[in-house]
């Protein structure tokens, strides 16, 4: 019987995805900031929040309006002509005493710190959920190749069975367990491929470039580029997180709604200044009538029907949950911190653990090819210790990646993502 030919490999199915140039990190991420919508909406709210700022401080400030107007009169009995009115008028209102606009523009400027922080929060979110995605979509790509080489070591093995076969030392049984295997791995790739070019259109969206190929990961353990120690990342999350930076600022700005809905209360004081000039025409004669006037107005409220109470009330409750907020944010950020640094010093760990398995695993196939070789160990020994290398292999650049991606969460906490950090982190790839 003679020989089947050799299935073609399928590593190329990997490698041909990967012409274009690829893209870095930092490329994606300063593509990201300035294109992706929801940042854009976040700047549109800070910039929302500056004009609600200035209408707040409007009502401290001068007003001047003015009047034009013409009455018209006609008398019961006939034959008698119409009176008429011309005036014109200037007002304005000097705003002396108003603690409830005084407190709104606290609660404005508040707010107004909010939304900044809100904006900083959006554009650390999408560096972060980039930065993730983009080290998936890396490590997936690295995961798809090593299944390309393991099939095409398995491709190759099933054609030396075959060939044992006719050569009388071999078995129909070998070649089909090899066949089996390939089958299988080909399932596996085609669905990491499936994964990676998911996470391809993903990055696309979210940096609005087109992206065909990526940056790898050199071999080697990443370096560190975030701080040491925890306490010291902690220190730096409460003073510069941009998720507790903005409650702390819906805090301030729920104090200062407490006081505006106390000061409704309050009486308010303002300089009333007027200007008027009438004409007036009656039986064929006109008459100019000047007023100017000067006055103090006093506003005093006296019965609001339970209302003022009512928001103070809820204005105390939106303030008692504002601080919740703000404290389960502080716990949860600090328990955040604590689990990604253990994260980066397991993965840190597994990666030698795996550097050391995967030389262990290459030493043991290397012996078990010779013992098969030569009759003393089987087909299925010699796959199970292929297969060894190759999950040490995934295992290793599984560890490599998880690296990066325990930093990257850290930097977020500490609100150190930046375009210049990815920046950094690109070391970790090559060209």
């Amino acid at each position: 019987q003679s020989a089947a030919p050799a299935p073609a490999p399928t590593a190329v199915l990997v490698r041909e995805a990967f012409v274009a140039p690829r893209r870095g990190i930092a490329e994606l991420a300063s593509a990201a900031l300035a294109t992706l919508p929801s940042i854009m909406g976040a700047e549109a709210l800070l910039r929302a929040s500056t004009e609600r700022t200035e209408q707040a401080r409007g009502a401290l400030r001068p007003i001047l309006s003015a009047s034009l107007g013409q009455r018209r009169e006609f008398a019961d009995s006939g034959g008698t002509r119409p009176s008429r009115l011309n005036s014109a008028g200037l007002q304005a209102t000097l705003p002396l005493y108003r603690p409830q606009a005084d407190a709104a523009v606290d609660q404005a400027t508040y707010q107004e710190q909010a939304s900044q922080h809100a904006f900083n929060e959006a554009r650390r979110d999408t560096l972060s959920l980039l930065a993730q995605t983009y080290l998936g979509t890396v490590l997936l790509e690295e995961i798809a190749d090593l299944q390309g080489q393991q099939r095409d070591l398995l491709l190759q093995q099933q054609s030396n069975n075959e060939r044992r076969v006719q050569g009388g030392v071999g078995t129909r049984v070998e070649v089909m367990e090899t066949a089996a295997r390939a089958d299988a791995l080909l399932a596996q790739l085609q669905s990491t491929q499936s994964q990676f070019r998911t996470q391809l259109v993903d990055l696309e969206r979210l940096s609005g470039l087109p992206v065909e190929a990526l940056r790898r990961m050199r071999p080697g353990e990443p370096a560190s580029i975030v701080p040491m120690e925890v306490t010291l990342a902690m220190n730096e999350a409460r003073q510069r997180n941009a998720t507790l930076a903005r409650l702390a600022a819906a805090l301030q700005a729920a104090q200062a709604n407490v006081q505006v809905q106390r000061y409704a209360e309050r009486p308010t004081v303002s300089l009333l200044g007027n200007v008027d000039r009438s004409q007036f025409f009656a039986g064929g004669a006109s008459s100019n009538i000047p007023s100017n006037a000067l006055s103090l107005q006093l506003a005093m409220p006296l019965v609001t029907g339970g209302v003022t109470k009512a928001r103070i009330r809820e204005a105390e409750e939106l303030e008692n949950k504002a601080r919740a907020d703000m404290q389960d944010a502080i716990n949860t950020i600090g328990t955040e911190l604590r689990k990604n640094y253990l994260d980066l010093e397991l993965a840190r760990q597994l990666w030698q653990t795996q550097q050391r398995a995967l030389e262990i695993a290459i030493a043991a196939s290397e012996a078990t090819r010779k013992a098969f070789d030569a009759g003393a160990r089987s087909n299925i020994d010699l796959l199970n210790s292929q297969q060894a290398i190759f999950s040490a292999r995934q295992a290793l650049a599984s560890a490599r990646a998880e690296v990066l991606l325990a930093q990257t969460r850290i930097l977020a906490s500490i609100e150190g993502l930046s375009v210049a950090a990815l920046e950094r982190m690109e070391a970790a790839f090559g060209d």
